[in-house]
């Protein structure tokens, strides 16, 4: 069985600490989000409304909506962080409205909670051609997408959401310095292929990248970091095509290079970047009972060379997240394991299927499980986040 390659791509922001919001907030640095589904948590607040009272809240005068208590039962599925004190969590929540998608947002790194508006679309459906969505991206204060079956966006700090026309499903979707990066599945009766779109994050409108060819719809890796794209064509199931890397800079001018998951190692893949140049390879073999071998290679110079970096725990997953600090791996039994010197790996966090795992600044990252967690020290020790207001 092939596994499908999962991908967080970390991105940094440097020098900056989470602090307590004052009345008004004074406006953050526009820096990447992090960034690319679980059990209930059991955080909410006293008499929550419905999910989708949140809708009709007055917004800020920064542009970001009052929001309301967090709704009863909500359950995290996807995170993302415009700088170390202002972030986003989506989930769902029980309730009698078909949209259930529920959002909050915090503005002191993630100690204390609101719901805001949601787009509205569930996170689940029976129906196979239901719009769903599953996680979420915000590029800055003002511009954020939720994404899944459908691409929803919102440019008024989510007071209000919409959907964007695209001709498949979003496999993966990343935001720096800007721009939007979408990869979407393309399926008709002859097959499926992905596409690589790419616009303003401020915008709707998104192009195709020409030049991007990613076969299948098993989902292609994306890293981003700054004005660099890494974009990781997935190996083809008949063994002809390894994994390999699309490099390139603001949406254009793509350079495909090899990467070293070949033979065994080509059946799942991801990348993470810690810098412009400075990326992390994981290449894993099939998955068998649960089981995958693993390779984790290191490059400094956009992927032109590779270098190895230890072989992590056999444990099927390959999320994988990158810091100056650290490289961390999700897999899908036992949470996350962290490498800091390049070779050896230990246990970091987690004890089951890993969801989601991202860093803001080198220091602070969060994790996904069955409930999210934060870490402040480069991910040496870990609290579970309270969605309390």
């Amino acid at each position: 069985m092939r596994a499908v390659p999962l991908l967080v791509a970390a991105l940094l922001l440097a020098g900056c600490t989470a602090q307590h919001d004052a009345a008004v907030p004074r406006p953050d640095p526009v820096v990447p989000s992090t960034g690319p589904a679980s059990a209930p948590a059991s955080a909410s607040a006293s008499a929550p409304p419905s999910p989708s009272a949140a809708r009709t809240v007055a917004p800020f005068a920064t542009g970001l909506p009052a929001g309301g208590p967090v709704p009863a039962g909500f359950s995290p599925l996807s995170f993302s962080f415009v700088s170390p004190r202002t972030g986003w969590v989506l989930g769902d929540a029980p309730c009698d409205d078909p949209a259930c998608a529920s959002l909050l947002l915090t503005r002191d790194g993630g100690r204390t909670w609101r719901g805001v508006p949601a787009p509205e679309h569930p996170t689940t459906s029976a129906v196979a051609t239901a719009s769903t969505v599953r996680a979420v991206r915000f590029a800055s204060l003002r511009d954020g997408f939720a994404f899944d079956s459908v691409l929803s966006a919102t440019h008024d700090g989510g007071a209000t959401w919409h959907d964007v026309p695209l001709p498949g499903r979003v496999q993966a979707l990343e935001t720096a310095a800007g721009r939007v990066h979408v990869v979407v599945a393309v399926c008709s009766a002859a097959g499926c292929r992905s596409a690589l779109y790419t616009g303003a994050s401020s915008s709707d409108d998104l192009r195709p990248v020409p030049g991007v060819d990613l076969p299948g719809d098993a989902g292609a890796g994306l890293a981003v970091h700054g004005r660099h794209v890494y974009v990781l064509r997935p190996g083809t199931d008949d063994g002809r095509t390894d994994p390999a890397l699309y490099a390139g800079q603001d949406g254009a001018h793509y350079a495909l290079r090899r990467t070293p998951c070949t033979g065994e190692y080509r059946f799942d893949a991801a990348v993470a970047a810690s810098d412009d140049t400075d990326l992390v390879l994981v290449c894993g073999s099939d998955v068998g009972a649960g089981m995958q071998r693993k390779h984790v290679y290191t490059s400094v110079d956009a992927g032109q060379h590779w270098t190895a970096a230890g072989d992590p725990p056999p444990v099927s997953g390959t999320l994988l997240a990158a810091t100056r600090k650290g490289t961390f791996l999700g897999n899908t039994r036992t949470g996350v394991d962290v490498t800091r010197d390049g070779r050896t790996w230990t246990h970091a966090v987690g004890d089951d299927a890993t969801t989601q795992v991202g860093f803001v600044t080198d220091d602070l990252g969060f994790f996904l499980q069955d409930a999210l967690q934060v870490t402040r020290d480069a991910g040496r020790t870990w609290s579970r986040v309270r969605f309390s207001r």
